[in-house]
């Protein structure tokens, strides 16, 4: 019966809509044509057995990109959850990305988009059906390359709808690089309005490594000002004592990266580990 419901109500919908927009181009008032009891006649339609069928039948896609697109009008409509967003700025300073999907439409929206290794697959399956469920679709993170290449599998990745509000975070985490003709990544300078709790548990999760006792944040990415500002916010907003470590590679400059002290990790803990997977505690020494 939810799926006859959900059928009706998204023929309904998109019915409406395409009258609506149909009278707004063409000026006919065709809305003030549809019958009052046009909604009684489409559910008097038998859609379980005739209509859910077909749609299954010719193509099994059509009906999960149909609910995908309802589910993306209404969170297009609203606020996303606060959880999300505090999640998606954590996953911004490790592996996350927001990109544009390669289309015609001059004013794209962004979507997220994560991939992490085969042997962090508890991880990911986490992010999505944890965290960012809200805003994915029902296809599971899948493994890349597609094994129908032949060739062997190096990591798993998925990617959110694509959503007004990712258009607005990549404004916020994106600028446009003339030299390298492309959007790069940079740390905005109210990092500090933006960083959680769970932001930072998705960020040692993606970018942190024990060392003794402390927690090195792999922050190469950053320009030393970005690092030094990561570290006073990590200061600020959780107390976290910090030291900045050059990284090099036979006497080459490759970053800079970030040492949360030892005397930090009972703090550290208590903070974070209520976001972290099982498979990944031992980063915290856990």
């Amino acid at each position: 019966m939810e799926a006859e419901r959900l059928i009706k109500y998204l023929l309904y919908t998109h019915l409406i809509l395409t009258i609506i927009i149909i009278d707004f181009l063409t000026n006919t008032h065709l809305c003030s044509q549809i019958p009052f009891d046009l909604y009684n006649a489409i559910s008097n339609i038998d859609y379980v057995s005739i209509i859910l069928p077909t749609i299954l039948e010719r193509s099994p896609a059509m009906l999960y990109r149909i609910i995908a697109t309802q589910k993306r009008e209404i969170l297009n409509s609203q606020p996303l959850p606060q959880k999300v967003i505090d999640a998606l700025n954590g996953s911004m300073l490790g592996d996350g990305w927001i990109g544009f999907k390669k289309c015609r439409d001059p004013n794209p929206t962004g979507n997220a988009r994560f991939s992490m290794s085969l042997k962090n697959h508890e991880y990911i399956m986490h992010l999505w059906s944890k965290i960012y469920s809200p805003i994915c679709t029902s296809t599971v993170p899948c493994p890349w390359p597609n094994p129908k290449t032949g060739r062997p599998a190096s990591k798993y990745k998925f990617q959110t709808l694509s959503l007004v509000t990712l258009t607005l975070l990549h404004k916020i985490w994106y600028r446009w690089s003339p030299e390298l003709t492309k959007y790069v990544k940079i740390l905005p300078l109210n990092i500090g309005e933006l960083l959680t709790p769970i932001g930072l548990a998705l960020w040692i999760q993606d970018e942190g490594s024990r060392e003794g006792n402390g927690l090195v944040l792999c922050t190469e990415c950053f320009t030393l000002a970005e690092v030094e500002l990561l570290r006073s916010v990590l200061r600020d907003n959780f107390g976290l004592t910090s030291t900045i470590r050059e990284r090099k590679q036979k006497g080459r400059h490759l970053g800079w990266r970030i040492y949360i002290r030892a005397e930090n990790k009972d703090k550290l803990i208590s903070l974070v580990k209520p976001y972290f997977v099982p498979s990944m505690l031992y980063k915290l020494g856990l």
